[in-house]
């Protein structure tokens, strides 16, 4: 079941989130498992499953991180293979400088300044990275793409690290 057809939205990386809720909201009142309780067990157990499938697409189709990955997995690209590797050096640098700073923060006692800039950092980053895919998707330019996304996942991962020390520390 492609997500894009089921919520008759257009297959792209720019979508309109109201449109999406909208389209949410419509589909669960049509096929909400609690209509169907009147139905014989195998039908409502039916119907759970397209409401779970309903849910699942638009977890998907509403985060941008995981709309691309399933752009990318429309078209073939599977981004669980660890041998592809980025080979960008500059972005290899930038990931060994973030993580030395993260571990410095880790070990020594919380720099909340720091950790407020590097957060900023991060998100610019992730930003500046989405720009990026979306031109390299809306060019079908899918090798780009797909470093682009690992990038944007590395940052993402940081930036929950980061998250987590903020919730502990209160910042």
């Amino acid at each position: 079941m492609n997500y894009f057809e089921l919520f008759e939205i257009s297959e792209n990386i720019k979508i309109d989130q109201a449109l999406l809720s909208a389209k949410f909201y419509e589909l669960q009142r049509k096929f909400h498992p609690d209509k169907f309780i009147q139905l014989p067990l195998l039908e409502q157990q039916k119907k759970l499953k397209e409401s779970i499938v309903i849910n699942k697409a638009y977890h998907v189709l509403k985060n941008f991180f995981l709309r691309a990955k399933y752009i990318l997995s429309l078209h073939g690209f599977d981004l669980l293979n660890k041998n592809d590797l980025i080979q960008d050096k500059n972005f290899l640098i930038e990931q060994f400088h973030l993580s030395e700073k993260l571990q410095n923060i880790n070990k020594k006692s919380k720099n909340f300044s720091e950790i407020k800039k590097l957060r900023l950092h991060i998100k610019n980053c992730i930003k500046k990275h989405q720009d990026e895919i979306i031109f390299a998707l809306n060019k079908k330019e899918w090798k780009t793409a797909i470093d682009i996304l690992k990038k944007i996942s590395f940052f993402l991962k940081k930036d929950i690290f980061l998250k987590n020390i903020s919730i502990e520390y209160n910042i």
